[in-house]
């Protein structure tokens, strides 16, 4: 009989153990990302940091982790480069990676605006071409806030991509048009745009000399 019990004793205990290492390996394995929308441009409270699991996972340049960088407000640049950091530089200049429109017949403020376009990250990799040069992956992504005079749907951000050598002379320029849809229960769009353009670099010449410039084209109507 003692042996028996003793036997009980054992499997009882064997089993607490394993159920509080489950429960202390689960509580390891928790990491948080946050919503970019608690602040903004029209208010709310300050966002929570992304952890750091999730600011430290390897970048692929794709439309679908960049629209997750964008939802999880990890902004900055993703950068997956080349072997090296042999890469043409990806920039999105602080003046123009915004566009506002406003309403007509508004005061020109806070009040009147409609919607706002932000990019909020960049991503690049690089990989040598069979005809010489690089051959470029890039993209943006970002978000659309809805304003005051702003309704639900879908609205059409226009963007600039050009190409440039390590004279600041241009190769190669495109203008895009990105939809973006917000729904009816939210103040909020995402957007990401993927890319791949072959960068002619002649031997001899650095690739980080040359430049891929994003921009939102602030001259479309009715655009500021």
């Amino acid at each position: 009989m003692t042996g028996t019990v003793n036997d009980a004793a054992r499997r009882v205990a064997g089993l607490v153990f394993i159920i509080v290492a489950v429960a202390a390996l689960g509580g390891c394995g928790i990491s948080t990302l946050t919503s970019s929308f608690n602040g903004g441009m029209f208010g709310g409270s300050k966002p929570e940091p992304v952890a750091p699991a999730a600011a430290a996972a390897p970048a692929k340049v794709s439309e679908g982790n960049l629209l997750t960088a964008a939802q999880n407000n990890a902004g900055g640049q993703v950068d997956a480069a080349a072997p090296g950091g042999e890469c043409p530089t990806l920039t999105v200049s602080p003046g123009d990676n915004n566009i506002t429109y406003m309403a007509k017949g508004g005061n020109n403020d806070g009040l009147s605006v409609m919607h706002r376009g932000e990019i909020s990250t960049t991503a690049r990799e690089c990989s040598p071409s069979l005809g010489g040069g690089l051959s470029v992956k890039f993209g943006f992504s970002g978000r659309v806030l809805l304003g005051p005079q702003g309704k639900p749907g879908t609205v059409t951000l226009p963007v600039k991509i050009t190409v440039m050598d390590g004279n600041r002379a241009t190769l190669k320029a495109e203008q895009v048009k990105v939809p973006v849809t917000i729904a009816a229960d939210q103040p909020v769009g995402f957007f990401s745009v993927v890319r791949e353009v072959l960068v002619p670099i002649p031997p001899g010449a650095s690739p980080r000399s040359y430049r891929i410039l994003v921009a939102f084209d602030r001259k479309a109507p009715g655009a500021s």
